[in-house]
């Protein structure tokens, strides 16, 4: 019996139909006993892959596929309710956990192994891959590549969240009714997963004291910057779109200006007040500065309940343009 498929339309606020984000959760361990192999796999993992079958049930569009139907200008969202999204489990065997959740430099090339890649072709493309990758006796990880025209930094952490919420407390908890969903060269391939990325490229993770944050502002107040932003739309459209909308409502917005407009008692009344645009060029000595994620996805709240709670979040993608 063949199975009811569904769609959605992509909505005007959809980014590049290229464009991925790869992100990979670092969850450490309370003890050396949970994260051993044989105590991960038969106790930790069937939960994880349990209660993400119950999450799927509340974001079904995630498991299905992004189509590109012919005689249609754009690409669509399409799912049934047999639709699965791709889970590889894994099992490191280099230890360096400590490292990556640390503030420790790194190579950026170390995360790569961590998330999985999309299912892709011409006209079929996954929207969500995840994989799990245990350190054993240190924690685990949960990688997550998802497309960035169907989803973006709030519905993801939605949904992670929801995973989270499902494995801690089962279905007892109160997590919500289904979701409701807001509607709104021809090939769905990615170039590069990964574009090549140097040897010499680190990652790092920077804390820096209001002393340090003030010498830095005063070394950088004559240099002339561009600031590229995502803006989250939900509340500021009018009508604004419920709470539980599904999908990606994030434009990008950039300006150029003296780096000291930004500073002082006014800054953010400079920026809300300046002309922004979705494009822009660099002049030669312009530093680019580019702004990735946001506090407001709480992040960090989700909690799975199966050993100590988030570590470290990273965004891989960012290596692409360098936010």
């Amino acid at each position: 019996m063949r199975s009811l498929e569904s769609s959605l339309p992509l909505t005007r606020h959809s980014q590049s139909m290229n464009s991925v984000f790869h992100s990979p959760t670092y969850t450490g361990s309370n003890s050396q006993t949970n994260s051993t192999p044989s105590y991960f796999n038969s106790q930790i993992l069937p939960t994880l892959k349990q209660s993400l079958s119950l999450a799927l049930a509340y974001y079904l569009p995630l498991a299905g596929y992004l189509k590109w139907p012919l005689g249609s200008s754009k690409p669509i969202v399409s799912y049934t309710p047999n639709d699965g999204v791709t889970l590889t489990v894994a099992e490191s065997n280099v230890a360096n956990f400590d490292t990556l959740i640390s503030n420790e430099m790194h190579q950026a090339t170390d995360l790569h192994p961590l998330v999985p890649h999309l299912i892709l072709s011409d006209d079929k493309a996954e929207i969500l891959a995840l994989q799990i990758t245990l350190f054993p006796h240190q924690g685990f990880c949960i990688g997550t590549s998802a497309r960035h025209s169907v989803v973006d930094g709030k519905t993801a952490s939605m949904f992670m969240r929801s995973w989270a919420y499902l494995c801690k407390y089962g279905t007892g908890g109160n997590i919500g009714k289904t979701l409701g969903l807001e509607p709104n060269t021809r090939s769905l391939k990615i170039p590069h997963q990964f574009p090549p990325v140097s040897q010499e490229m680190v990652r790092a993770r920077f804390e820096f004291s209001s002393k340090v944050v003030q010498q830095l502002r005063e070394k950088a107040l004559s240099k002339v910057v561009v600031i590229d932003f995502g803006v989250d739309c939900r509340s500021r459209l009018d009508p604004p779109v419920p709470l539980t909308y599904f999908g990606n409502c994030v434009m990008n917005y950039s300006s150029s200006a003296e780096a000291r407009n930004f500073m002082g008692r006014n800054g953010f009344g400079f920026a809300v007040e300046m002309d922004v645009s979705n494009f822009y060029t660099l002049k030669p000595g312009t530093q680019l500065i580019i702004v990735a994620g946001s506090p407001k996805l709480n992040v960090y709240e989700a909690d799975f309940g199966v050993m100590s709670k988030i570590k470290k979040v990273e965004m891989v993608s960012i290596e692409r343009d360098e936010a």
